[in-house]
């Protein structure tokens, strides 16, 4: 258990910035009337990024570009891993916990 618990310990210092939300590229129609877009999905616009996330139980969100997208994406999926092995490193720790209390016990 202490050497998974290590490894999950260096894995953690590894991770960089983390952001909560989710990340979508979309295509869409722009409603011109006369243009391309409206002979179907192969010609809608895009794509177009979009960060979102939860502020207080209200989604906030936010239109990014190409290079933004880019580095959002990478952080949203830190964030993932970050909660990933913080889980991991309670269940580990509760393990070792309650090994701890029964030994106290006896």
């Amino acid at each position: 258990v202490s050497s998974r618990y290590d490894r999950l310990r260096r894995a953690l210092a590894g991770i960089g910035y983390a952001c909560k939300g989710s990340m979508v590229g979309r295509h869409m129609p722009c409603g011109r009337s006369g243009c391309r877009c409206n002979d179907g999905l192969h010609h809608w616009h895009g794509p177009y990024f979009d960060w979102s996330w939860k502020v207080d139980g209200k989604t906030r969100s936010v239109r990014l570009t190409f290079e933004q997208a880019k580095l959002m994406r990478s952080y949203v999926r830190n964030d993932r891993k970050l909660r990933r092995i913080v889980a991991e490193m309670r269940t580990l720790s509760l393990k070792v916990v309650q090994a701890q209390l029964k030994a106290a016990a006896e």
